[in-house]
């Protein structure tokens, strides 16, 4: 139980990182039109979820095979 929170906590660190990059560069031009800081940051929330979906992806497919 201890080895799978673990593992969750990792995946969850590499999908905030992947946020929180994108966020940064979202806002790193300051005269983007919102909507363009709004569909950066909107890609950047997915692109964090997905990396994190991705890293627990992997893991268990390594345990099937």
């Amino acid at each position: 139980m201890a080895k799978n929170k673990s593992f969750i906590l990792m995946a969850l660190k590499i999908g905030a990182n992947h946020i929180g990059n994108g966020l940064l560069n979202a806002v790193d031009n300051a005269n983007q039109p919102s909507d363009v800081v709004l569909s950066n940051v909107v890609a950047s929330l997915k692109s964090g979820a997905f990396a994190a979906g991705k890293e627990i992806a992997r893991e268990r497919l390594g345990k099937l095979f």
